[in-house]
């Protein structure tokens, strides 16, 4: 499953979140979010929320320089700021124990800011 969603700000930039993550899976599954950018601009940050809607979350992550964020039982944010950068990408997999039927969300924000012209803005897409 996959999401995408694009947003336009001032001077032309363009700002795109993706999430992806498995629909069929039996003890794990793999997500992925990504922040792209159509021009280098001074960071892109992209937050990566997993959650899921019953049983306990446990979720892996890689990726150059990632740090944690909040963590549940039922949900983790993960994030990365790259510099003078157009992409930041994240990656990892996902457990889940106990619950009935769990199904797994994953969540990309995507937010973007130029010192050059002050443009800042974001995208969001959910799977």
């Amino acid at each position: 499953m996959s999401d995408t969603s694009t947003t336009t700000l001032a001077g032309g930039i363009t700002v795109q979140a993706n999430a992806w993550n498995c629909n069929l899976w039996s003890s794990a599954c793999d997500w992925a979010t990504s922040a792209k950018v159509n021009q280098r601009v001074t960071w892109v940050k992209n937050t990566a929320t997993v959650s899921v809607n019953s049983g306990s979350i446990s979720v892996s992550a890689a990726g150059a320089g990632y740090t944690s964020g909040s963590s549940t039982n039922r949900m983790r944010t993960i994030y990365w700021t790259n510099t003078n950068a157009k992409v930041s990408d994240l990656r990892g997999q996902v457990r889940v124990s106990g619950g009935t039927f769990p199904s797994v969300t994953t969540c990309s924000d995507a937010y973007l800011y130029n010192r050059g012209n002050g443009v800042k803005g974001g995208a969001s897409a959910c799977t």
